[in-house]
């Protein structure tokens, strides 16, 4: 997967799974599933980015350690759970 990450037809997309979403992260873990609540996906910051995933896009999930915060600040932190994953198609 390593060498997917930087391809410029690639996108990598980081989301952070505060401890609310500790059981939908084990249970998207444990079924190779991931998905966003409708009033989520449809939030105006956050549409445009998941409707343009594709096949083959890396998705970050961060559990616990840092909290929602702007992506410059969160590159400086650490998060206590990094789930790497790329993207294989919609359900």
């Amino acid at each position: 997967m390593a060498e997917e990450a930087g391809k410029k037809d690639v996108a990598e997309v980081y989301v952070y799974v505060g401890k609310d979403g500790a059981k939908n992260l084990r249970r998207g873990i444990d079924a190779s599933v991931w998905g966003w609540k409708p009033e989520t996906a449809e939030q105006k910051g956050h549409h445009a980015v998941i409707s343009s995933l594709k096949e083959g896009d890396l998705l970050y999930l961060g559990h616990l350690g840092l909290g929602r915060m702007p992506g410059p600040e969160a590159q400086t932190r650490t998060v206590s759970e990094l789930v790497v994953t790329r993207l294989t198609g919609a359900s």
